[in-house]
Formats: C-alpha cells, sequence, structure tokens
C-alpha cells in the first residue's frame, strides 16, 4: 500500500485544483475522510466522462465500483482496472493526465477506504451511491448520438443540482457533528441544518450549469429544462445560436435569482458554524465567495451563450478571497458585509463589469 500521504495530499492537489484548498484547510478530524470521498468521487466522475469506454460499459463499470464500496469488495475494483488496463493496451492515453493517475491507483484509494471506521464507512457509501446515481441517470439522459439532448422540467434540474453536489452539502454536514465537538449545538436543529447544507451544494451546481451552459451544449447536453424554454418560444437546439439570447435573457436571470436563493441558505449555513471552529468556516467561504463572484460575472456577461466568453474566476482572486477570509473571520460583521456586497453584484444591483 502506498504511501497514506502520497494519496491524501500529493494526488489529491492534482486533481482537485483549488478545492484542494479547501480540503486542506479543514480540521484533522474529518480531513482525510473528506479527501478520499472526494478522490473516490473524482474517480467515479472520470469512469463517467472517458472516452476509453462506451456508454454502456461505463454504466456498468460505474456498477461495479458502487458494488465495491457497498460490499467492500476489492474484486470488483480488480475487475474495473483489468477493464480499464485491457483498453490503454490498445490506445493512447496520456500518462501525466491526473485524472489518468487516479484511476490508475483507485485499488489504493479503496485500500483506505476499507481502513475507515463502520459508521464513516456508511456516511461515504450513501453520499457515493447518490453521486454514482446521478452520474448514471445523466449517462441514460444524454446518449451520445450526436442529438442534443435536455432535461424536461424544473423538477428534474433541481434533482439533477441535488445528486451532483447537494448531496455533498448533506454528507458534509453529518461529517462534521459526528467528529467535531464544536457541532454539538447543531443537533438541536439538525433538521434545518441538513436541508441549509443540501441548498449549499445546489447554489454550486447551479453555479456549474449556468456558467457551463455553452460547453454542455456542444457536448449535447442541455440542462435548461425544455418546458421552461418552450414557454418563451425556444427549443434546447436554438441555445447553440448566441444571437437568441436576448429571448432566454429573462428565464436565464430567472435562473440565476433561484441561484442566489440558495446562495442564501448556504450563508446562513456558514454563519451557523460556531465560531470556535473557524477552519470549517473558512472551508465553506472559500467557493461561496467564489461561486458568488462568477454569479456576478454571469449576471454582467454581454451573452453567456457565448463559448468564446469562458467565465472563471481568475486565481489572483481565488488568493485575494483566502486572504479576505483569513482576515475578517473572526468578525461575523465583517464577513456579512463582505457577503452582502457580493450578493447585490450577484444580483446586479451595483455596477459589475462586464465579462471579457
Amino acid at each position: 500500500m502506498s504511501d497514506r500521504s502520497d494519496l491524501l495530499q500529493g494526488l489529491l492537489r492534482d486533481v482537485s485544483r483549488s478545492f484542494y484548498l479547501t480540503l486542506r484547510v479543514l480540521p484533522r478530524e474529518i480531513r482525510d475522510q473528506m479527501g478520499l470521498t472526494y478522490l473516490l468521487a473524482r474517480a467515479a466522475d472520470s469512469i463517467a466522462d472517458t472516452d476509453l469506454l462506451k456508454p454502456p460499459d461505463r454504466l456498468k463499470t460505474l456498477s461495479l465500483l458502487r458494488d465495491a464500496l457497498v460490499t467492500g469488495d476489492g474484486k470488483r475494483i480488480g475487475s474495473i482496472q483489468a477493464t480499464l488496463n485491457e483498453i490503454r493496451s490498445h490506445k493512447f492515453v496520456t500518462e501525466t493526465s491526473a485524472e489518468e493517475v487516479l484511476l490508475r491507483r483507485l485499488p489504493e484509494c479503496f485500500q483506505l477506504f476499507c481502513l475507515l471506521t463502520s459508521d464513516d464507512s456508511a456516511r461515504v457509501v450513501e453520499v457515493l451511491k447518490e453521486l454514482i446515481g446521478g452520474m448514471e441517470l445523466d449517462i441514460q439522459r444524454f446518449p451520445e448520438d450526436g442529438s442534443l439532448h435536455s432535461l424536461e422540467t424544473f423538477e428534474e434540474l433541481e434533482q439533477f443540482t441535488y445528486s451532483a453536489a447537494g448531496c455533498v452539502g448533506l454528507f458534509w454536514t453529518k461529517m462534521c457533528c459526528a467528529h467535531i465537538l464544536g457541532f454539538q449545538s447543531w443537533y438541536v436543529k439538525l433538521d434545518q441544518m441538513r436541508s441549509l447544507g443540501v441548498r449549499f451544494g445546489k447554489a454550486l451546481q447551479w453555479t456549474n450549469v449556468l456558467r457551463d451552459l455553452p460547453r454542455d451544449l456542444a457536448n449535447g447536453r442541455c440542462y435548461l429544462p425544455a418546458k421552461d424554454l418552450r414557454d418563451v418560444g425556444l427549443a434546447p437546439y436554438h441555445l447553440k445560436d448566441p444571437a437568441v439570447y436576448p429571448r432566454l435573457e429573462g428565464l436565464y436571470h430567472h435562473y440565476l435569482d433561484h441561484a442566489l436563493a440558495h446562495y442564501r441558505a448556504a450563508w446562513e449555513y456558514t454563519l451557523s458554524i460556531p465560531s470556535e471552529v473557524r477552519r470549517v468556516r473558512l472551508a465553506c467561504i472559500w467557493p461561496l465567495w467564489i461561486g458568488l463572484e462568477t454569479m456576478a460575472a454571469l449576471r454582467g456577461a454581454m451573452n453567456p451563450l457565448d463559448a468564446r466568453y469562458r467565465i472563471k474566476v481568475p486565481r489572483s482572486r481565488v488568493y485575494a478571497i483566502v486572504v479576505r477570509s483569513f482576515l475578517s473571520a473572526g468578525s461575523e460583521s465583517m464577513l456579512d458585509e463582505h457577503q452582502k456586497d457580493l450578493m447585490h453584484m450577484a444580483l446586479g444591483t451595483t455596477g459589475t463589469a462586464r465579462a471579457k
């Protein structure tokens, strides 16, 4: 078995990019469990997206991974490795790809999973089953047949945001309450905090949906519900033409407003974190503020359907967020003031720069 720190630090840093900062600031009591869960989820996501496998084989491989986690049977991980190794022998694979390295080291991640306590492994299995189920549904909903496919209803979109990220907010809440003494105060309002945690995850996933719309359309996926589009005289295929954005703009801004309602719940969740558990509060502030800056850029974008203008918070801004949060972490009034500024920008109620 390889060095534990090599997986939970080196490999984790390579595959998680900016989210690595969030994982590393977490208290020791939950840091390794969260990092390992991220690696397993990222491995599942890589399987769901890989062009090494045809969609039916991706579904079969995801099922093997889920069954391995549920049963603790490493033979299923071995079957996954055998399948991928056989394909690699016939196809060129970039050895330096972080995701490729992660898939090669999946057996080592599974060994670490088997060392978790029974309670922690149950929590990890619960969230990974939900995540993998969402990936399987995506593969089925969006067949790679050269056509554009869409979700049908708003309810399907909300369920997608739960399966992709809302369930992670629930998992995060359960892990904090199980391991960190300072979270004992949450037990009297646990249902409320779990609900807010779910909405935290949904806020971030809604941001991904709205930001990645042009790229998803190019890949045959439209997450904006066809029913909502029909209500404004559009069909999913119309969105491939950026010139139709004036007809979509009202609905698009409605979605931005809906996502911001989730962000308000996320901020309530963040301020409810006990002050003595500052590391967890920081780990929540960073993705929340990065997300809100992205939302502000989307609100001010000339045309979010135009793939030429990829909206992304620059690394310099990420570092600025980290510094600001450290300096103001002890003052709820300072944190709340900046949060309000970000919300105003995301709502479009103050001047915002157009996306370049």
